[in-house]
């Protein structure tokens, strides 16, 4: 006897799986499998509710339906085909016993119970349903081959329904053009959030109220059988992110029921390269033959007929990926299988990303197996190197590359990464860092040992950031609650971060800025924190405390250096080229102080925190002040603090109102002046320019800037000047002979520019091409004064007609002038009729004209 006759039927193989009544009935998937053509393909994901849609379809029919569950027996066609004949024979009256008494006789090769079976189907009265349910991507190419013979031969009275996870390899491209195929895939039968909240009433969940579903249903994507499942063990498959999106414990056997359901369909090899592919979100021919190599291929090929689970997702580069809660099922599932290979295989992906340059990709590969000290040096590292060297577009890259926020649960590693950021990617990015490394430090048990020392390292952060953000106020607030800088005992990162602590409190005339200054200048560090930004920090600090010879001699050398080695754009630069611009400015030194504003501002453009902008256009208006031109001061002033939003008072922004406010003098546009001046807090910038316009007796001068030996030099100095300039006579006083004196010795000029007309007669009548000859130079750029036009004073007024006419640009009435000057209103009247005549004017806006051509106002 053959071993065709031998072959029996299984009873359950023709049963119908079971629909209880659990299960909800999805009327909206049912409607998809009308009309019913020759061919309807269910082809999903497995758990998709495939066999249930179709059971509760059929249900619904009046007529009899031959079933068939295709599993691996059926991989022998004799038994596929003895099951379906045995199956159409229990509904189709039509079909006897003539095709199995072929086939048993003359075996599966030969087609001849084909010809029976199509000849009796022929005869049929009614098509005959089919339902082969299961692995038909698996039967033998035999099999496949004789199933397309029946749709093509018997259509008009066959109907065949199959289910199954992966497309079978049917001529199905050349039947839907002849309207024979319906296709009901994955997409119709995901859950919509209405059904899932059905099914958990429907299994009596209680615990979970409809949002909760609804969000449960989203995590899985609408997959029936994860939604099922998760509800039916009261769990809601959310990732641990604190375990680098492991599943908790109490999830995993879940996880792993659904991940078993994946695996089931697939065979040794298909599976083995599926579980390795987990490991990467994306993938490409190219990198799996690095991870895997050529053998892997075919299972890859293979698993891309699943469309449901590897799916090409760019067909230019052949990119891949899984569904991402698939990913994550069969990675949990390889941790559990082969700990060791997920580990190799994630470091070989970190290595062979890292060559690629994407560093955000090795870091996530390093830190899902926990090696965090590797994955930070791959960016922190990273980043100081990058910034030591200046390269702004590794950085820049880098910072574009960190991991989302919510990956990183190390504290310090959030707030190395902020510090980058802040370098890289502005202080916005920064910030969220530091809230997440805030949030971290708040859910320690209080009291901790570590809770205390991570606090401060958070407040370095936000200190940082206000200082890149110019927000002096904050830095020096939370400088104050940092400890004194040690070298020995910090990071490299915790080195920057006590520069830029320093510079805040420079920046901010802080009293301990020296205390600073002296610390950090013993810090080791790279060459250009040696040669540059160590000197430019004691430069600016040694040009407010008046050693104008130390500060020159260290920004120069500074400056020498990023020279030599072709530096400009880089975060230690800007202060030595700003500093070194104000050294110079200060001499004297127009065409110096322009070509280092002009790099500043070169850096200011490359790096464009408000710190650098602000830096480099507080140089430029103070520039263009020093050589006249106050319209131009002013308009720095203003579209700087309207670019970079700086706060209207405080900070940085009282340099540039102070600038604002000077170059309204200048103009004579005194009301904004003391509009401007009323912005500044008390200080030294408030008194000077209180003692500008405020029409003050003398003595009221000299009470103004009485406090002024604690003030920054340039300020003393100015202060100095404005006395030593207001006293009366055709002859320097002896106070302005010494200050001149001093001050030519020392190469002070700035503080003697733009004083008013007024003092820059009293100035001219000192002999100042031997007291102090860069300051004649300096002046003479500052009011466009010729040799030849110095024999030419002018008109000669009275101080009192000097003062009147200050105020004529001002658009005060007669009252309100003699009220800033404590005159009657009648002596004011008769002091412009002297002053109108000496000035040929007959108008006041004439006298206003003719005081600025003489160089009076």
């Amino acid at each position: 006897m053959s071993a065709v006759a031998t072959v029996r039927l299984v009873p359950s193989k023709l049963e119908p799986i079971a629909a209880d009544e659990s299960y909800v009935v999805r009327e909206r998937v049912l409607t998809q499998f009308t009309p019913l053509r020759p061919l309807t393909l269910v082809s999903a994901m497995p758990g998709s509710g495939k066999s249930v849609a179709v059971r509760h379809w059929i249900d619904r029919l009046d007529q009899p339906v031959a079933w068939v569950n295709v599993d691996a027996l059926d991989e022998e066609p004799v038994l596929f085909w003895t099951h379906l004949l045995g199956a159409v024979m229990l509904v189709c009256p039509e079909v006897d016993d003539e095709p199995m008494v072929l086939l048993r006789e003359r075996g599966p090769d030969d087609r001849m119970f084909l010809v029976a079976l199509i000849n009796r189907l022929e005869q049929a009265t009614e098509p005959a349903l089919v339902v082969l349910d299961g692995s038909v991507h698996r039967l033998a190419r035999s099999v496949i081959d004789g199933l397309a013979l029946l749709v093509d031969r018997a259509h008009a009275r066959l109907r065949l329904v199959i289910t199954a996870q992966v497309d079978p390899p049917l001529p199905v491209g050349r039947w839907r053009p002849m309207g024979w195929v319906t296709e009901v895939r994955g997409d119709v039968l995901r859950m919509t959030d209405d059904e899932a909240v059905a099914v958990a009433r429907r299994l009596g969940v209680a615990d979970l109220d409809d949002t909760a579903i609804v969000e449960l249903n989203h995590v899985v994507d609408g997959w029936p059988l994860a939604v099922r499942l998760a509800l039916g063990s009261g769990m809601t498959l959310a990732l641990d992110e604190r375990r680098g999106g492991a599943w908790p414990e109490a999830e995993r056997s879940v996880a792993a029921q659904l991940a078993a359901q994946l695996l089931a369909t697939l065979d040794e090899q298909e599976c083995d390269v599926a579980l390795g592919l987990s490991v990467l979100d994306e993938l490409d021919p190219a990198m799996c033959l690095e991870l895997f190599g050529d053998g892997a291929s075919p299972a890859i090929r293979s698993l891309l007929r699943h469309s449901s689970l590897l799916a090409v997702v760019d067909h230019h580069t052949g990119a891949m990926r899984f569904h991402p809660l698939i990913r994550r099922l069969l990675e949990s599932e390889l941790g559990w299988r082969d700990p060791v290979r997920r580990l190799e295989l994630h470091r070989a992906a970190a290595t062979m990303f890292q060559a690629k340059g994407d560093i955000r990709a090795a870091y996530r590969h390093l830190a899902a197996i926990g090696e965090v000290g590797r994955a930070r040096a791959l960016l922190v590292d990273a980043a100081v190197d990058v910034v030591d060297r200046g390269d702004l577009v590794s950085l820049q890259t880098l910072a574009a590359q960190l991991p989302a926020v919510g990956q990183v649960d190390r504290i310090e590693l959030a707030l190395e990464l902020g510090l980058i950021a802040a370098w890289g990617d502005g202080t916005e990015a920064a910030q969220r860092w530091c809230s997440r490394a805030a949030q971290l430090v708040d859910d320690l048990a209080p009291g901790s040992a570590s809770r205390s020392e991570l606090d401060l390292r958070v407040r370095q952060l936000e200190c940082t950031i206000a200082m890149f953000d110019c927000d002096l106020e904050t830095a020096v607030a939370l400088v104050a609650t940092l400890p004194r800088p040690t070298p020995h005992t910090r990071t490299q990162l915790d080195t920057h971060m006590a520069f830029v602590a320093t510079r805040a409190l420079i920046a901010a005339r802080h009293p301990s800025a020296r205390d600073w200054v002296e610390r950090v200048a013993t810090f080791e560090g790279p060459p250009i924190v040696a040669d540059v930004t160590i000197p430019a920090l004691r430069a600016w600090n040694a040009w407010l405390e008046g050693d104008l010879d130390l500060a020159t001699q260290l920004s120069e050398r500074a400056v020498a250096w990023l020279d030599e080695h072709h530096v400009d754009a880089h975060h230690w630069a800007i202060d030595a080229l700003i500093t070194a611009g104000w050294c110079r400015l200060t001499r004297g030194d127009v065409a110096g102080t322009r070509h280092l504003t002009e790099r500043a501002e070169a850096v200011a453009s490359a790096i464009p925190c408000r710190w650098n902008r602000a830096q480099a256009a507080y140089l430029a208006g103070s520039l263009a002040l020093a050589v006249g031109d106050a319209a131009g001061a002013l308009r720095i002033a203003d579209e700087t603090r309207l670019a970079t939003l700086l706060a209207p008072t405080g900070g940085y922004a009282g340099r540039l109102v102070h600038l604002a406010a000077e170059a309204a003098i200048v103009l004579g546009r005194l009301d904004l002046a003391a509009t401007l001046a009323e912005q500044l807090p008390p200080g030294s910038a408030r008194q000077l320019l209180r003692s500008r316009f405020a029409q003050l007796s003398d003595a009221q001068v000299a009470t103004v800037l009485a406090e002024r030996s604690t003030w920054p030099a340039l300020h003393r100095l100015r202060a100095d000047a404005i006395l030593a300039t207001r006293a009366r006579g055709t002859t320097p006083s002896p106070e302005l002979v010494e200050l001149l004196t001093a001050c030519g010795e020392s190469g002070w000029v700035l503080p003697f520019l733009h004083l008013g007309r007024r003092a820059e007669r009293t100035l001219r009548t000192a002999p100042l091409d031997l007291l102090h000859p860069q300051l004649l130079a300096a002046i003479d750029v500052a009011t466009g004064t010729r040799d030849d036009d110095r024999a030419d004073d002018g008109p000669r007024l009275t101080p009192r007609e000097l003062s009147l006419l200050e105020l004529l640009p001002t658009h005060l009435s007669y009252a309100e002038m003699g009220e800033r000057m404590y005159l009657s209103v009648n002596t004011v009247k008769a002091s412009l009729k002297g002053l109108y005549r000496k000035l040929d004017a007959h108008t006041r806006a004439q006298a206003v004209a003719a005081g600025q051509s003489h160089g009076l106002i």
